[in-house]
């Protein structure tokens, strides 16, 4: 008796909360939090490398190592990365400022698929206006998947920046500003006043043997300060502001080319485009090694005669500054962007940047 009082002082009645059922309720209750827990992770999971699929499978843009983005855009190879863009294209739009391998890549083009305006009388039909492009729209069925147009200002460019179907692709041919302006400067002395004589108001002081003597002030005044054609349309006018500011709200399928990586270019669109033509590549138009004419300066202080290309690069460092070449029109010019460009472009092996979501120039 002592024994069993001692047992119920100790070992009192379990209160209800213990028993049985609710103890099954609890283990209820965890179980279903540990599925919950599980779900969401796999969820999880399962977003995460959904995302992975989406990224690799984004327009060729997100596809590359990260040591190959800067801020312009990715570095590509001619290979791999570009064969694959152009082979993946709809359409493809290929642009560039005067004296920038243009009409090497429309003489290209023409051979290839034709020029886009079929009467072949506007090679540069970007700088048509609307009519013109619903006239060219209309007279043919099978338009050309490439075509090839100088830009001589920015507009052009940012309406197919703005315009161009995510399918289509944009290229724009860059070279370096200074090399590019006295490139032109050497075209128009060369070839439209020393050798076709296209301009009346520019008169060579002589012309025999296949030598060209044009005064200096002649070019100073009629070619540099009037920013005679090809001397005018060049990067300052095209990659603006507005230019800039367009690819970043746009993020188009826009890849850009040192003009140097012409030939490569060509190759990997005669694959895909006009194979017949690979054997015969590359297609050269209006190369500076094809001119034949020797041009020579008369200077203004002494009458002394000096070649045209030793005169030149004596003043190389001062043709923009002294004549204010990039600033006509005014407005912002924003040169840094390009000049960002230009450093990322050179550091590329192959040449070739493209623009990415991540672009901020």
């Amino acid at each position: 008796r002592k024994y069993t009082e001692t047992i119920t002082m100790v070992a009192p009645k379990p209160s209800p909360a213990l028993k049985q059922p609710s103890w099954l309720l609890v283990i209820c209750f965890m179980s279903l939090a540990l599925c919950a827990q599980f779900v969401l992770h796999m969820s999880s999971l399962s977003k995460s490398t959904m995302g992975m699929r989406r990224s690799s499978n984004r327009s060729n843009n997100n596809s590359y190592d990260d040591d190959s983005i800067s801020k312009s855009g990715k570095c590509l190879t001619f290979e791999e990365d570009f064969d694959r863009i152009v082979s993946k294209a709809n359409n493809i739009f290929v642009t560039m400022p005067a004296k920038a391998a243009g009409t090497t890549m429309k003489g290209f083009t023409k051979q290839c698929v034709g020029f886009y305006d079929r009467s072949n009388k506007n090679t540069n039909f970007m700088h048509g206006n609307t009519e013109d492009r619903i006239e060219n729209f209309v007279q043919r069925v099978d338009h050309p998947k490439l075509v090839s147009s100088h830009l001589y200002k920015d507009i052009p460019i940012v309406d197919l920046i703005q315009n161009a179907s995510r399918d289509s692709l944009i290229i724009y041919i860059y070279r370096e500003e200074q090399e590019r302006m006295l490139s032109g400067m050497r075209e128009v002395v060369q070839m439209s006043v020393c050798t076709n004589n296209v301009y009346p108001d520019i008169q060579a002081a002589s012309r025999e043997n296949g030598q060209c003597i044009i005064d200096e002030m002649t070019i100073v005044e009629k070619v540099l300060k009037e920013r005679k054609a090809e001397v005018k349309f060049g990067n300052s006018r095209i990659m603006t502001c507005n230019f800039y500011n367009s690819i970043e709200k746009n993020f188009p399928n826009m890849v850009f080319v040192h003009y140097k990586q012409v030939d490569a270019m060509q190759k990997v669109f005669a694959k895909y485009h006009c194979p017949e033509l690979l054997k015969r590549l590359p297609i050269h138009k209006n190369a500076s090694g094809m001119k034949k004419t020797n041009v020579f300066v008369k200077r203004e202080t002494d009458g002394e005669i000096m070649g045209f290309s030793e005169w030149i690069d004596a003043k190389r460092g001062m043709f923009e500054w002294t004549f204010q070449l990039n600033s006509e029109n005014g407005g912002e010019k924003c040169q840094a962007k390009t000049r960002q460009l230009e450093d990322e472009l050179r550091d590329c092996n192959d040449g070739l940047i493209q623009v990415t979501r991540h672009t901020s120039f």
